[in-house]
């Protein structure tokens, strides 16, 4: 150390420089010092011996120590702000002081670097000197000073009572969040702020003698007392330090309310007591009945006398825990509220509604009423209702199953009634037929054209009977829910319609992948009337192009049929779901208008629904979704 503390000349001699020195070595030690030169412009860096052995850093072993090894040593979190702070020195002569945490070979060193800049006669820059202070330890005392005070905060802040600390001059130190409930101010408003500036009503109040009586006696205070700015009981306890006062204060206004309910209103209860048609017991915290009043007497068939005997647990029955529960209510609030099976003095028992709660007598002593309610008339009642409804329920079961029947017997009549027309109708296309080949050998042309109306009427009433069949079929045939490939499905359709209408040429196209869960035979339906419609109402394009596919909107599957066909109006869109509904000439386009009906009731039996976007002469797209079965049988 002492090739980089230059001597300093005086009177004194050797002796005093040696003694100074001493000290000044001393010193260092002690706060962990040593000092450091950095000479230009050769960036020699030159550590003390002290220095060297703070940080364990021995040069024979390790070779000389360059401003480049100590600042490879620092960690790079802290090594941009020692650069700077030495190329700022180095360049303007401005000196500095950081803390860094640097890698010595044994263990991780916080050090302070000062240092300061040495110029020659010209002004120029020729040294840096400076000093450097392990300060390990003190940072790690402050880190865990720092998390000691954490972990207190953090257990101040989550207790359930308010709690503030206030020094020897009345200012507020600290507040935790209950007491900024309860206080009803913010701490940012309260820290710093003399107590009775924020609350000058509290002057000359029990809050002002008890705190005066805890800091002037240093011993600890407890109380209860009222504060009527914040219209709060409050129970209180202040602890005297060296610093002031910490005091934890919890709400105690409810109880308080309750305990002033029943002492403001003894002459009341009394005459409820005596007057009740409910039975009222006033007995002691050990269960001894003090008190019976009349309807109590009259309830259990005993007498005073025979209550105090028996005791209150003697009165409920022995095998009703529920006893225990309520025990553990009125133990935590005071209050208790439930149902037990009560016996009378015959030994016959009852079911009954109780209500406990404790109250303080005059004298101090824990007391509680408990208050008995015989529930045999409700329960009475209720059972009857019970009995009520489960025969409302039976014949609600009887009515439904004779709908049931009707609805059976209204679904055979209308199956009944379509065959009979599809046999009404074979005879007269058969004798049509008959007349035609009569006409054939004579006739007028006009026989001819009545006889085709008459069996292109026969035809189209055998369509929609069909039409009839399949809407019943498709509204009232169970679901067999299971995996479907929609592309498959689709996929048969298109090439059974290419193969029924070879001569047509038509590009279509099928995404694959499409599986969805629902029923096979139904969903094949709903797909074969999408698109025949389809391949319908291309009929007249030289090209005719059909896609079915799928997309996801707001995170739903929705398919799709599209077509380039003849479309639709778009204000008529509504109707096209509908039965016998159509929107195009028969002649232009044959059908029954059954087949969108029948898919939507498809589509709706699976949760979904459908719609349809088209342009006039455009084309058209049909849109559906599956969900959730809209069937009783189905999973």
């Amino acid at each position: 150390m002492k090739s980089y503390l230059s001597s300093r000349p005086g009177a004194g001699g050797a002796a005093p420089e040696a003694a100074d020195g001493a000290v000044l070595g001393m010193a260092m030690r002690l706060g962990r010092l040593s000092a450091w030169t950095l000479d230009l412009p050769q960036m020699r860096l030159h550590w003390s011996s002290e220095a060297l052995a703070m940080h364990g850093y021995d040069a024979r072993r390790h070779g000389p120590l360059t401003i480049e090894v100590l600042l490879s040593a620092i960690d790079p979190q802290y090594r941009s702000s020692v650069e700077q702070a030495l190329q700022a020195c180095l360049s303007h002569g401005t000196a500095f002081e950081v803390e860094a945490l640097a890698r010595s070979q044994q263990r991780a060193v916080w050090m302070r670097l000062i240092g300061e800049a040495e110029r020659d006669a010209q002004g120029h820059i020729v040294r840096i000197r400076g000093a450097v202070q392990d300060i390990t330890e003190p940072k790690a005392t402050a880190q865990r000073a720092h998390e000691t005070s954490e972990r207190l905060v953090a257990t101040l802040e989550s207790i359930s009572d308010a709690f503030f600390t206030i020094d020897r001059e009345w200012r507020f130190t600290y507040v935790n969040r209950e007491a900024e409930r309860l206080l009803r101010r913010p701490r940012e408003q309260l820290v710093g702020q003399v107590l009775w500036d924020a609350f000058p009503e509290a002057l000359e109040s029990a809050f002002h003698r008890e705190y005066e009586r805890a800091l002037a006696t240093y011993r600890a205070v407890e109380f209860e007392s009222h504060f009527a700015p914040l219209d709060l009981w409050a129970q209180v306890k202040a602890f005297p330090s060296p610093l002031g006062l910490a005091v934890y204060l919890r709400d105690v206004t409810q109880e308080h309310r309750m305990r002033r309910a029943l002492s403001d209103t003894e002459d009341q209860h009394r005459m409820l007591f005596e007057t009740s048609i409910d039975a009222i017991l006033n007995a002691r915290p050990d269960g001894a009945v003090e008190q019976a009043n009349p309807a109590a007497c009259a309830l259990f068939g005993m007498t005073q006398a025979q209550f105090r005997r028996v005791g209150r647990s003697g009165l409920v029955a022995a095998e009703d825990r529920r006893i225990d529960a309520l025990r553990a209510q009125r133990r935590r609030t005071g209050v208790c509220k439930g149902d037990l099976t009560m016996v009378r003095g015959d030994g016959s028992r009852f079911e009954a509604e109780i209500t406990a709660v404790d109250y303080q007598t005059g004298g101090g002593e824990t007391r509680s009423y408990v208050i008995i309610r015989d529930q045999t008339e409700r329960l009475r009642a209720r059972r009857q209702i019970e009995a009520l409804n489960a025969d409302l329920a039976d014949r609600v079961r009887v009515r439904t199953a004779q709908l049931e029947s009707a609805n059976t017997e209204l679904k055979a009549f209308a199956h009944s009634l379509a065959h009979d027309l599809r046999a009404l109708i074979a005879t007269v296309e058969r004798f049509a037929a008959i007349l035609a080949g009569s006409l054939e050998r004579g006739g007028s042309a006009s026989d001819g054209e009545y006889l085709r109306r008459i069996r292109a009427a026969a035809r189209q009433m055998e369509d929609f009977t069909q039409a009839l069949l399949s809407l019943a079929r498709v509204s009232q045939a169970p679901l067999a829910w299971g995996r479907v490939d929609l592309a498959a499905l689709a996929q048969g359709v298109l090439a059974a319609l290419q193969e029924h209408d070879p001569g047509r040429t038509v590009a279509w196209q099928v995404q694959p992948g499409l599986l969805v869960d629902g029923d096979a035979r139904l969903l094949q339906m709903a797909l074969e009337n999408l698109l025949a419609n389809a391949w319908k109402f291309t009929s007249r394009r030289a090209v005719a192009e059909i896609s079915f596919g799928a997309r996801t909107d707001g995170g739903q599957t929705v398919y799709f049929v599209r077509d380039n066909g003849a479309g639709f109006h778009a204000g008529q869109a509504h109707r096209l779901f509908g039965t016998f509904q159509r929107l195009h000439a028969g002649a232009d386009f044959p059908g029954t208008g059954i087949g969108l009906a029948n898919v939507r009731r498809i589509i709706g039996r699976h949760g979904g629904r459908v719609w349809a976007e088209s342009v006039e002469g455009e084309g058209a797209t049909f849109f559906f979704t599956l969900g959730a079965a809209q069937d009783p049988e189905a999973p």
